[in-house]
Formats: structure tokens, sequence, C-alpha cells
């Protein structure tokens, strides 16, 4: 029943007089329920109680519900305008969730505000619906929202979302810590929204990792793009607990760089994989310090891994745990490829001592072949060898790197030689010739498996075989008939001996032969491995020189350096006295040089291994140190040769002699002008150099020969630029100061007589002449000599003819000897001068001198035309 004031005031309503229906009913009924009959005496004199709708029935029964639960808010609600003049529905709305407050003084606060007063929209009451969440959950954070001036003066769209996430909390101390944050308290930008939504994910998942990361240094002072980032990945981590550990460490909690959001981006990759990985990892003692880009190099190919296991196995090795290196890092990226190729062989590798020592330079160039391998069967039974469970050397290396290449090939041929016998121990020898098998696969298969089919080798290859199957590629690309002689015990025989060299220790020296040859052969080789070693001052690059007399070469040379062996005509093989015999030192010892002196420009490596057989002759013999070839017929500069960039290979074998005759001219000006100490140390650089150019698939050429000899203590450097430009684009002028500019005497030393007449011609018996075309002098050039003697007894007159060029350099020393016989006589002498008939002639001027002991007899000059 209605109180007597409520009754009064809705009495003369026009819908209580003209008769009540239903809805008008459940008003009064409303009305009855009020606790506050006072309050409830005030509704009826509301505008929107003039008439009564559906509507006003179920906002009356919110507000009597109001009234009984929290009798405190009706006064404030009945005194808000938009109450007073009639409840809407969307204002019922905000009624009910004014109503689900349970702190009254949190409601009172709400409904104080000041757009909670002037009328309400829906996005206000969304917005009070969130804060009675808020509100709900924990009293605190409700109070401290609301205060906020951002909620104070007003809730627009974004804000609202801000409050949304604030109420997606699911603990009440997580949400009250982010609250307290002071960025979120002086408004709300849209970064600051999308930061409370990360923060409410990674509290859905770990209340205590949401308080932490609240309270870390970076996000105190407002949150920036790369900050918002590393939130981020903090929220994408599967596991709370590596999370965790994360945030702990000391460079997650101040201020946030690049490298440190992509390292935890990195830690969530491996944390999705495997839980123990990525708590192994963020253990790591180069976690714990600053993390630089070299060690997020090696948490990026850490994550690389396709198998956890694997991974967890690589980073318990010592020194992945300690400060992470270089090497370290590509032993890491390395071992991620084979985990990817096979879970097994990674296992195997990682297992290896050698790699749980920490991992050589020259160990990780083990590893990197170890990955290229094309079948996991044939590197399986690699790694089980001996000789790579004992650790890498050079050698090691380099033969698991051409069983790789072998594998890659022909996997089945690959897998039966790693069984065969010459691989149980490794010897040098056997690294050439798994070198040669390997290229015979790849280029010459019919002799590849012509070889491996051979009756000799039915058991395998022996380590005795291993020295001639080391020819056999050489001998396949040159006389490939020459096969069967090699492997028929019959017609082949091996001398050999081991030196110990000063620097590279025991090298194993031996010599292939299908035919009886010189014994000397082998000093002549020990002498120039010996000489080259200790003028380069660097190790021997190899522990086996093979050295094969045979036709096996590259046609139209003496001999070829293969790499594997050196390969010589059978003519220098012989100790006769012949000229063959006499170049033999040199040959051995331009051969020998190429292994130092190869793959750079063609002119650097012909160049410097002609250099080196002459010093290398002229401590063994005292020959003079000057160029062997003759003038260039068709360049005159290093630069106009590169153009052609013409090889031995390409048949053009004339044009190619270039790349020995300018390139020693060079490297002798240098010698000549730098000094022999100089010129040793500037020659020993550029090795060095060469070797670091070679690892990036380059090669050495002019620029690096400047820099290699102007790096030279004491050294000159514009002398470098004179010389190097004389002869690399023909800047500068020839040096002709060499020459003898001695005065001729035209008498004979130990004999009654001289030189009476002496002239050029060209041909025998011919005219005097001055000027030759190189085209009509195809053949020597003859010098013309009448002299007259007396002597007692029968006299041996040694002459010594030398030619010298424009250039400055003599390249043509002969020696000749006539016989004075008792008795004044006079004789005449036709000799042969100048380019030999296989070389064309360079056009320019010449000098031909002649001496008797030491004086010079004849100074003679001409010319040859274009």
């Amino acid at each position: 029943m209605l109180d007597e004031p409520v009754f009064l005031a809705v009495v003369d309503r026009p819908w209580v007089l003209d008769g009540l229906n239903r809805t008008e009913r459940n008003i009064l009924q409303a009305l009855t329920r009020f606790r506050n009959q006072q309050v409830a005496s005030l509704i009826p004199g509301m505008p929107f109680m003039k008439t009564v709708e559906t509507s006003d029935a179920a906002t009356l029964g919110h507000l009597s519900t109001l009234d009984t639960d929290v009798p405190k808010l009706l006064p404030a609600i009945s005194q808000l305008t938009w109450v007073g003049d009639g409840i809407e529905g969307a204002e019922t709305r905000a009624i009910r969730w004014i109503h689900d407050f349970n702190d009254t003084d949190i409601a009172l606060s709400v409904i104080g505000l000041g757009w909670v007063q002037d009328g309400i929209e829906n996005e206000e009451i969304d917005a009070i619906e969130e804060l009675s969440y808020l509100e709900a959950g924990e009293t605190g954070v409700a109070a401290s929202v609301v205060g906020f001036f951002w909620v104070q003066d007003g809730v627009d769209d974004l804000e609202f979302e801000a409050l949304e996430w604030i109420g997606n909390f699911r603990g009440g101390e997580a949400a009250a810590s982010v609250v307290g944050l002071p960025w979120i308290q002086d408004g709300i930008e849209e970064q600051e929204v999308a930061i409370i939504e990360e923060l409410s994910y990674v509290e859905y998942d770990d209340s205590t990792l949401a308080l932490t990361v609240a309270g870390l240094e970076w996000m105190q002072d407002g949150v920036d793009d790369l900050e918002f980032e590393a939130l981020e990945w903090i929220g994408n981590f599967s596991n709370p607990e590596v999370a965790s550990s994360v945030v702990a460490l000391e460079w997650a909690r101040d201020d946030i760089e690049e490298t440190e959001v992509k390292t935890i981006e990195e830690l969530s990759y491996i944390d999705y994989d495997s839980r123990e990985l990525a708590l192994a990892v963020v253990g790591l003692e180069w976690m714990q310090g600053e993390v630089d880009e070299l060690e997020f190099e090696a948490l990026e190919w850490i994550g690389n891994f396709s198998n956890p296991e694997v991974a967890s196995s690589v980073v318990a090795l010592e020194w992945a745990r300690d400060d992470i290196e270089e090497t370290e890092v590509k032993t890491i990226e390395e071992l991620s490829y084979i985990d990817y190729d096979s879970r097994e062989l990674a296992l195997a590798v990682v297992g290896l001592g050698w790699v749980r020592d920490g991992v050589k330079e020259q160990e990780l160039e083990g590893i990197r072949w170890i990955e290229n391998f094309g079948d996991a069967l044939v590197v399986l039974d690699v790694v089980e060898l001996g000789w790579v469970q004992d650790g890498l050397g050079p050698e090691d290396t380099r033969a698991i790197q051409e069983l790789s290449y072998l594998s890659n090939k022909d996997a089945a041929q690959a897998s039966r030689i790693v069984e065969m016998p010459f691989l149980e121990f490794l010897d040098p020898a056997d690294v050439s010739a798994i070198d040669s098998l390997s290229n015979l696969a790849w280029f010459r298969q019919d002799d590849f498996q012509r070889v491996l089919s051979h009756p000799t080798l039915s058991n395998g290859i022996t380590d005795d075989w291993a020295k001639i199957v080391a020819t056999l590629y050489g001998v396949s690309d040159t006389n490939p008939a020459l096969i069967d002689t090699l492997l028929n015990p019959e017609q082949v025989s091996i001398e050999e001996t081991t030196i110990d060299l000063p620097l590279a220790g025991e090298t194993l020296l031996t010599i292939i032969r299908t035919a009886p040859g010189a014994e000397r052969s082998m000093d002549l080789l020990e002498h120039a491995v010996h000489h080259h070693e200790e003028y380069m001052a660097t190790s021997f690059p190899t522990g086996y020189v093979g050295w094969l007399f045979g036709d096996a070469v590259t046609p139209s040379f003496a001999g070829t350096n293969f790499g594997t062996h050196i390969a010589s005509l059978s003519q220098y093989d012989v100790d006769d006295g012949s000229d063959d015999a006499e170049y033999a030192g040199r040959h051995s010892a331009h051969e020998v040089a190429h292994y130092y002196w190869r793959d750079n420009n063609n002119w650097v490596d012909e160049g410097i291994a002609n250099f080196m057989e002459y010093i290398s002759e002229n401590a063994r013999t005292d020959q003079p140190i000057e160029v062997t070839e003759y003038p260039c017929g068709y360049l005159r500069t290093i630069a106009e040769l590169e153009a052609l960039e013409v090889t031995s290979e390409e048949g053009d074998d004339s044009v190619f002699t270039c790349n020995y005759a300018l390139g020693e001219r060079l490297f002798l000006d240098l010698y000549r002008n730098l000094g022999a100490d100089a010129f040793r140390q500037g020659l020993r650089n550029l090795y060095l150099v060469s070797q670091t150019v070679q690892e990036d698939d380059g090669e050495a050429g002019i620029e690096h020969v400047r820099t290699a000899f102007k790096d030279v203590e004491g050294v000159d450097d514009q002398v470098v630029d004179m010389i190097t430009a004389r002869w690399y684009d023909g800047t500068e002028p020839y040096d002709t100061s060499a020459r003898d500019t001695d005065p001729v005497n035209r008498r004979f030393i130990t004999v009654n007589g001289g030189i009476d007449v002496a002239y050029l011609a060209a041909t025998s018996g011919g005219p005097p002449a001055t000027s030759f075309s190189a085209n009509s002098a195809d053949d020597w050039v003859q010098l013309f000599l009448d002299y007259s003697y007396s002597v007692g007894n029968t006299t041996e007159v040694p002459l010594e003819l030398v030619t010298y060029f424009e250039d400055g350099f003599v390249f043509d020393r002969e020696y000749v000897t006539f016989t004075a016989a008792p008795g004044f006589i006079g004789a005449t002498w036709w000799l042969s001068v100048g380019a030999s008939p296989s070389n064309p002639w360079a056009p320019g001027k010449y000098e031909v001198y002649v001496y008797n002991e030491g004086r010079k007899l004849v100074e003679l000059e001409y010319e040859v035309t274009e």
C-alpha cells in the first residue's frame, strides 16, 4: 500500500484518474516497494510521470531495488537531470550498472561525474558498465580510475577502450599496478591503450609476470615504440616461467635497446619450441650482461635448430656458455644447418672431442664441409674415421672438402672410397689422391669409373697406390692412355724421401716414373722445397710433393703443377750435361713455387714462379738473378694482357707466355730497386694477402702488389708506384741503368789477338744491317765476328753473348768457345742472337754485347720494327 505522501503525489495524475491499465498498476506496485517513501513521493511529480509507458515501469523497478539495496544512492540519482526529465531505455541501463557497484562511495563518485550529471549517452553508459566491472573486481582500482582526469572530463572511444582493457585484468593486484603507472593517469593515447591490452594478455597467463613487467623501469616513464615491441614479445612467450626469467635479466629491466628487443623476440621463438632449451639459453653467462650484436647472432642460430635436443647439446658446451666469439657463432650456425638435414649427424658432430673443446678456425672449415655432404650416410662414415675424431688440421679439412664434392657427385662410390685402406690414417699423399678422385668424378667420369674398377685397386686404394691415384686426374686431362700404365705395378716405380722442413715439419717427396731417370732429380726437388720455404718464411703449403715424369703435362709446356702433383716431361729427368739437364733445376724450382703461387692473376703466379726459379738456382749454382723469358712479342703492358683474359687452357700458349715475361720483369724490377731484404718482405706480404683474398674468392692483382710492397718498412711508396706503373700500364719509362756502360776493348784476354770486324745481319752470310722487320726476322738475327789470334799452345777461348732489350733487362745469355791453334790465325764466325724461332719478336731496340772473361769486346745495336 502506498504511503500517504506518495498517494497524495500520485492520486491526481491523469492516468490514475481515468482508470488503471496493467502498466499503470505495475507503476503503483513499484512505488510501494520503495523503502524511502519520501523519495518515492518525489517521483510522481517528475515530468516523465505525467503519462506512463511500459519502460517507466521497468525504470521504477530498478529505482525501487536500488532504494532497497543501496538507499544512499537513490537521492543522488533522483537529482540527476536525465532522471528528472524522463528516463529512457538507455538511461534505465545506466541505473542498473550504477546499482551493480558494491561500494556506495564509488557509485556516488560516478554519479557525481559531470558527464553523468548532464545526460547519458550510449558510450557513457558503456563506460559506467566498465567501471562497475572494475569496482566488482577491485575497489582500489575503480576508485583510482574514477579519479583520473580523463575519466572526470568525459570518456571518449579511446578512453573507453582503455577502461575495457583495464577491466580485462583477472587479478586486482595486477590491475592496480597498471592503474598506478604515471603515464596512465595523465591522459590516454592510442599506444597506451595497446600497452594496457598487452599487459592484460600477460596477466591472463601469469599475474606475477604482469606485476613484474608493470614494475620495470622502462614501464614507469611512458612506453615508446621500441619498448612496446619488447612488451609484445614478452607476451609472445608460451611459458610464463621462461618469460619471467627473461624479464629478470638486468638488461631487460632498465632501458630497452633494439638488440635487446630482438633478443626477447628470439627467446620467445625458442620458448615456443622448447621450454627447457629457452631456460638453458637464458641461463648462459653471456645472456646476463648486455647482449651485443655477436651474441644476438649466436642466439638467432640457436633458434635456427630444427631439433631442440641438438640445440640443447650445443648450448651445454662450455665454450657456448661463456663469452661468445665470432668463430663460435659461425660454428653454431653450421651446426644448425647440419641439424636441419640430419639430427643424427648433428649429434655426432657435437659429440666430437675437438668440437667440445672449442672450435678453431681450421676445424670450423671442416664442419662447413661436413655440412656440404649430399649424403648423410656417407658423411656419418666420414665422421667416424679416426683422423676426423682426433681433430682437424689443414690436410684433414681439405680431405673432408674433397670427399664432400665426391659425395655430391657419386654417393655410392664415395661410400666405398671412405672404407678403403688409404683413409684409415690420413697422410698428405692421401689428400691429393682424394682430390684427384673428386675431380675425376666431376669432370672425367669415364676415367673415374675405369680407375675404381681397375684390377690393381680391386681391394681398395692403399697408401702406396694413393700416390699414383693422386696423379690420375692430371693424367686423364692430358694423356688418358697413360692411366693403365701408371696402374700397372710392372711399369711404374716410386722413389720417395721424407725431409724435415723448419716450419712445415715432415714433408714427403715422391718421384713417379714409367722409365729410368736421374738420381739428381730428387736432389733438385729437395733443394727447391727447402729453398722456397726458407725464402718465403712461411710454412710450405703441403705435406706432400709428388713429381711425375711422363708425357702428361699441359700441351706446349715443360711441366704443370696440378696441385695434387707436379708433372714434367721425362726429358728433364736426366743428368747428362744437356740443355734439358741444365734447365731441370730451374724447371723444378718453378713448379715447386706454384705450391705457394697459384689462383691469383696469371702474371702474378707465373712472374713470381719465374723469379723463384732464378733466386733458387742462384742459391744452388750461383747463376745470375735475371729474367729468363724473351720480351713479350704481343703486348707491352700487363693491363693489355689482363684485358685479353687469356688462360693457358684456351690454347693460345704464345700469348699466355706474356704472363711469364711481363710478370717476371715487374718483380725483378722491384727486387733491383728495393733491395733483396725489402723485396723478400714485400713478397711475403703479398703471399699472405693473396691467401686472404682467395678466401673471399678473389685473385691477387696489381693493387695487392702495390699495397704489399708499400707496407715494407723503409720502402719509398713512390718507387713502388713508379715500377708498377712502368709494367702495368706503361705510364713510366723503362729503367736502363743496369746496362753495361764500360768501354769496348776488342783485345782477347788470354791470346794475342781480338775482334777485327763485328756486325749483324738478317741471315748467315748476309750484308750488315741495323734494322729488321718483325715479320721478316722470323728466325735468329745473325752476329758476324771476324777475329784473329796468335798462340804458342792450343787454347780454348770462351766468349759470352749477352742480349739486352730496350726495357733494360738481359733476356739471353749464351756461352760459346772457339779453339785457338798455334800460329797467327784469323777466322770468321756466324752466331745466332735475339729471339728464338718459337718466340715472336718484340718490336723495339736491342743491344748485343760480346765478352771474353769479363772484358767487353763488342757492342752492337739493332732495331726490330713492326
